[in-house]
C-alpha cells in the first residue's frame, strides 16, 4: 500500500532530498566516475539521474563510502530524506517497524520478569535505533 501511494518519480528525481543525500556521501571519485558515465551515454551530461551501471568503482573508495553510509548521521539524514520524500514508505519500513519491535521487547520482558532474567540485548538497524 504505501509504494501505491508513493510518488515514484519524485522519489527517484535527481532533485529529491534522497538522491541529494545520497550524493552528497559519495567519495569525489565515484562522483566523477558517475558523472563520466553520464556524460558518456548520449545525453551530454543532463541525464536527471545517475546510475552506477558500468561505473569502475575503487575498491577502497566503496569501501569508504559504504562505511561513511553506516555512520549514525548519514543514516538519519537519508532516513529524514525518505522521510520527507516518500511519507509512506517511510511509514511503512521504518515506522511500523519501531513499533512492532517496541511492542515484541515489552511483551519478552513482561514474559520474562520472574525467569531471573537481568539482561535482554536486541539488535536492530541504524535507522531504527532512534525509535
Amino acid at each position: 500500500r504505501a509504494l501505491a501511494k508513493t510518488d515514484i518519480r519524485k522519489l527517484l528525481s535527481a532533485d529529491s532530498e534522497v538522491n541529494s543525500s545520497m550524493e552528497s556521501l559519495l567519495p569525489e571519485g565515484m562522483k566523477e566516475s558517475l558523472k563520466q558515465s553520464s556524460s558518456n551515454d548520449g545525453g551530454g551530461g543532463s541525464s536527471s539521474t545517475m546510475s552506477v551501471q558500468d561505473v569502475a568503482v575503487d575498491k577502497g573508495e566503496f569501501q569508504t563510502f559504504v562505511e561513511t553510509m553506516k555512520a549514525k548521521e548519514n543514516v538519519k539524514k537519508i532516513m529524514r530524506g525518505l522521510q520527507s520524500t516518500a511519507p509512506e514508505i517511510y511509514e511503512a519500513m521504518v515506522a511500523e517497524r519501531d513499533i512492532y519491535m517496541g511492542r515484541g521487547l515489552d511483551e519478552m520482558g513482561a514474559n520474562l520478569k520472574d525467569k531471573s532474567v537481568e539482561n535482554t540485548v536486541a539488535v536492530m538497524g541504524m535507522a531504527h535505533v532512534d525509535g
